[in-house]
Order: C-alpha cells, then sequence, then structure tokens
C-alpha cells in the first residue's frame, strides 16, 4: 500500500444496529511514519445535522487507534486483541462511560488495498451492551 491519496470504505455492524450494515465511503489520506500508518478522512453525518465527522486512524503493529473529532470534541478508542479500552463517548444524547473490548483484529496488507477487519464488544460497567464487526478497506486512488 502505498502512501498518498486513497479510498476509504467502512463497514460497521452490531446488534444497536439489528445487525444492519452501515457502509460509509469517502477519500482520504494515508501515509506511513515511525513505523505507523495513518489513515485520515472525514465525513458529512446525517444523522447529526450535517456536522463535518473528521477520523483518524492509527495502525502500529496488531492495534488500531480511532479518534473521531466532531465540533472540536475527540472520542478516543483503541482497538487491540484482548485488551479493553475504557473511553467518554460523545453521542447525540450526551457522554456515555463505555468500555471496547476487542476480540479479534484481522490486517491483510497487499501492494494496492489494506484492509482490517475487528470484532468488539461494547460495554458499560460489566454489561455488555453490543457485540459489533468493523470492518475497513482502503485502497490508493489511481
Amino acid at each position: 500500500m502505498n502512501d498518498g491519496t486513497a479510498i476509504i470504505k467502512v463497514v460497521g455492524s452490531g446488534e444497536l444496529t439489528g445487525d444492519d450494515k452501515i457502509t460509509t465511503i469517502a477519500p482520504g489520506r494515508i501515509y506511513t511514519k515511525n513505523d505507523s500508518r495513518y489513515i485520515l478522512y472525514e465525513i458529512e453525518d446525517e444523522n447529526e445535522n450535517h456536522l463535518i465527522v473528521k477520523y483518524l486512524l492509527k495502525l502500529t503493529g496488531n492495534s488500531l487507534e480511532m479518534t473521531k473529532t466532531v465540533m472540536g470534541r475527540k472520542t478516543k478508542i483503541v482497538y487491540s486483541p484482548g485488551q479493553a479500552t475504557e473511553t467518554e463517548y460523545n453521542s447525540p444524547f450526551g457522554s456515555l462511560l463505555l468500555t471496547f473490548r476487542t476480540t479479534a483484529f484481522y490486517i491483510t496488507e497487499k501492494e494496492d488495498f489494506l484492509t482490517m477487519q475487528l470484532k468488539y464488544k461494547i460495554c458499560m460497567g460489566e454489561d455488555v451492551l453490543s457485540k459489533n464487526e468493523l470492518f475497513i478497506e482502503i485502497k490508493n486512488q489511481e
């Protein structure tokens, strides 16, 4: 996968969405720095009054750090197999203290694309709120 402009496709599903798949496709950039891959993209969130949502993904080894910024408010989630990340998740209903427990993480990288597949649970305290899957595909833009 070469550094430069890319097309980012993110497909998420989970119990909170009734296992319906939610797909986002956006242009972005990918670059490498200090043994990490960085993917940047932004979308217009139709559910939040057409606000611009910025994403920064940092892939290091077998760990993915995802930072979402909306109106200057950041939410950071780290996905790493067997690990849990507690974060204050900013929702339209206010802030919620949630724990993201990564159960599986697979990475495939070829010359012209990079894919990541994650399985994780969203928990509040010890209660599992939802089991989820996230598939991320990055392709060099021609």
